[in-house]
């Protein structure tokens, strides 16, 4: 993979984050790590991110709301969902606001990367 790709992954669980982050750099991306919307919100203002893997439930700004709120200035940032809690309700408001990919956890290792991969290849 191309070191120049910046994933930004939000969650607020540590543990996950930090499987996560090292799954997604042996991969060769380059990863920045939120523990929640806001800090992700910050974060997606002042750089720039190839793709941003959110988690939903987050303190101070759910995933929902910040995919809502970033899209209001970003509107090509590519988004995709991972969680713990799937509902109907929040798939179809994640692909209503145009999330490329929602996944459940636990995940296996192997599929979660072929999903990020095919996630930055999405042409918008």
């Amino acid at each position: 993979m191309n070191p120049a790709i910046k994933i930004l992954l939000v969650d607020d669980e540590e543990a996950f984050t930090d499987v996560v982050s090292a799954l997604l750099t042996a991969q060769g991306f380059k990863v920045e790590v939120a523990n929640d919307g806001r800090s992700a919100l910050n974060q997606i203002r002042s750089a720039s991110f190839d793709l941003v893997i959110t988690d939903l439930n987050m303190p101070l700004l759910d995933g929902i709301q910040l995919i809502r709120q970033v899209r209001a200035f970003a509107k090509d940032q590519r988004f995709m969902v991972v969680t713990g809690y799937p509902s109907q309700e929040s798939y179809q408001e994640a692909f209503e606001m145009g999330v490329l990919k929602y996944i459940s956890k636990p995940f296996l290792p192997d599929r979660f990367i072929n999903i990020v991969k095919e996630s930055l290849n999405y042409s918008q």
